[in-house]
């Protein structure tokens, strides 16, 4: 099927305008060419980490409507006295006493060899914003305002030796006598380091609307694009007159965060970087260190534009589908998409992680030649917002259960969903066959998971488990790949390196000796089943024995 895409396409002739940032910068995707063009964007490397703060809250009535919306200050802002509701985004400052909580600890860098570098601190950029906020420790919730500079010596990059550490809490505090976890902030992290250059100008600053006719009436959490999202695409960060344009992270360093927190994380990970750590420890009761290391990474983008009269029906079908006027950015807003489809155009950008993404992805890359237009070098992570697997495994799992890490473009967010038929692990991914040069590019994949939740996930005893990794492409057969697997200190380490795209599936399997396997437990006889949840356009698919939409959304 894809071949007879491709030679629908072949003929195609794209158009790059130029863009107003030099090479090893942030890839900035062009505007359209003219009316009549579909553009399509991937780029999930991390770099487009939102690190703007913003505490929005809402007055939500009974029957969960929206009555209205204010920028706060704090939750005890006197303007945001009828809110009950909120939501947070908190880029977290570098701690400045032993007993802070909601800030990054350290930051630590390492070469090729090993060697541990000079980090200098005490940098922020950019400065105040309108929308920073002051947090609320009974609450646990983090404050939000200036984003953490480090200067590595002897780790230049091509415009000096600054790195922006970018940590940032985001997720919500809910007030209502009804509420789960009442008055307490429920939140997710991200996490990214940034080699970065300053740019002096004029720069657009998004401020989260206070207009209730933008938001989803009956739909409290819905989150708007305003809030913690960056204001100017070019930059990391900015405010009305600095940016932080991105540049390339040399490609043999090795970073290391810790971060302390004072609030309930989700414990399963993904990642942009090689061979990651990563372990979360109590020091005092509620407060807690999270650890992540890793090397840095390159992930392929792919962003073009294409005529409409001259994409593959696959595509324009695809789009016909969804409901209408269709998500995207470029030279009109979604609600003018009416009248000639000639007369208008429009990008799609996907960020998301989940199969939607990949499937709409996948129709896309025979377009681009199953070639990327860029490299990002990346070094990010993020904890998942759903699982994908037995959730009573991993809810039995103190700190951190696991981390799944690749340089894909797409990738399915979460733990690797466990087939029962081949009783192993399964993790897909997506990217161009082709580097920008046209040389193949090769995949990696790493895997760090407790070895408690692997013997809850199969049954197993606690003896010790023996593991296999296998890439099998689009077309079913098993791709060479280099695989190590090592199991220390309770955790499984697993990586595979070498094998090639586009849509191939990683497959790990776990065994243990005859009378070491024990018998399953009732829920994990492959009883599973899955649901689809969504939230405004957003659509998560949860695979469990006992599947539940995540807070926010609704059952399909």
């Amino acid at each position: 099927m894809i071949r007879k895409i491709f030679s629908l396409v072949v003929s195609i002739t794209l158009i790059f305008p130029s863009t107003a940032f030099a090479a090893g910068e942030l890839f900035e995707m062009p505007s359209a060419p003219g009316k009549g063009y579909f553009g399509f964007s991937a780029n999930t490397s991390g770099m487009s980490m939102a690190s703007t703060a913003g505490l929005s809250g809402r007055e939500v009535d009974e029957k969960g409507r929206i009555k209205s919306v204010k920028n706060c200050q704090s939750l005890s802002d006197p303007k945001c006295s009828k809110m009950n509701f909120f939501m947070a985004a908190a880029p977290l400052p570098l701690c400045f006493e032993k007993i802070q909580m909601n800030c990054i600890d350290s930051v630590n860098a390492f070469d090729s060899a090993g060697k541990v570098l000079k980090v200098k601190t005490g940098m922020k950029f950019p400065g105040v914003r309108p929308d920073d906020f002051a947090g609320d420790l009974d609450a646990q919730l983090p404050s939000g305002g200036q984003v953490p500079v480090v200067e590595i010596p002897d780790a230049p990059h091509n415009s000096g030796a600054r790195y922006m550490v970018v940590v940032r809490a985001y997720g919500d505090v809910d007030l209502r006598s009804t509420a789960h976890n009442r008055g307490k902030f429920n939140g997710n992290l991200t996490g990214g380091i940034f080699a970065f250059k300053s740019l002096s100008g004029g720069f657009s600053m998004a401020k989260n609307s206070e207009n209730i006719a933008e938001y989803d009436a009956v739909n409290y959490s819905t989150e708007r694009i305003g809030l913690g999202y960056l204001g100017d695409p070019r930059c990391i960060t900015n405010d009305a007159t600095t940016c932080a344009v991105a540049q390339e992270i040399p490609a043999d360093l090795k970073f290391e965060l810790k971060v302390r927190i004072n609030f309930k994380i989700l414990n399963w990970f993904s990642g942009r970087m090689l061979s990651p750590e990563m372990n979360l420890v109590e020091l005092n009761p509620g407060e807690k260190l999270l650890t992540i290391s890793g090397q840095v990474a390159q992930t392929p983008i792919v962003s073009r534009w294409a005529k409409k009269t001259e994409l593959p029906a696959s595509i324009i079908d695809y789009y016909k589908s969804l409901p209408q006027p269709i998500g995207g950015t470029g030279d009109i807003y979604k609600e003018q998409q009416s009248g000639d489809p000639s007369t208008w155009s429009i990008l799609r950008g996907v960020s998301s992680l989940d199969q939607n993404a990949m499937d709409e992805f996948l129709l896309w890359l025979p377009v681009f030649g199953d070639k990327s237009d860029y490299l990002q070098s990346a070094w990010s992570f993020k904890s998942i917002s759903s699982y994908s697997f037995n959730l009573s495994c991993l809810q039995s799992e103190d700190g951190v259960a696991g981390i799944v890490s690749t340089n894909a473009t797409l990738y399915i967010d979460g733990p690797p969903v466990f087939n029962s038929e081949s009783m192993s692990l399964e993790y897909k991914v997506a990217a161009p066959h082709f580097t920008p040069e046209g040389e193949i590019f090769k995949g990696t994949y790493d895997l760090q998971i407790r070895t408690s939740l692997a013997r809850c996930l199969y049954g197993f005893s606690n003896a010790p488990i023996s593991a296999t990794i296998e890439i099998v492409s689009e077309s079913g057969e098993k791709q060479i790949a280099a695989t190590t697997v090592i199991e220390k200190n309770e955790w499984l380490y697993l990586s595979a390196r070498g094998f090639t795209f586009s849509s191939p599936v990683v497959r790990v399997k776990l065994s243990q000796e005859e009378k070491a396997l024990a018998k399953l437990p009732k829920e994990t006889k492959f009883k599973e089943r899955t649901i689809t949840c969504f939230k405004g356009k957003k659509v998560q698919r949860i695979y469990d024995v006992k599947p539940k939409c995540p807070t926010g959304y609704k059952k399909r």
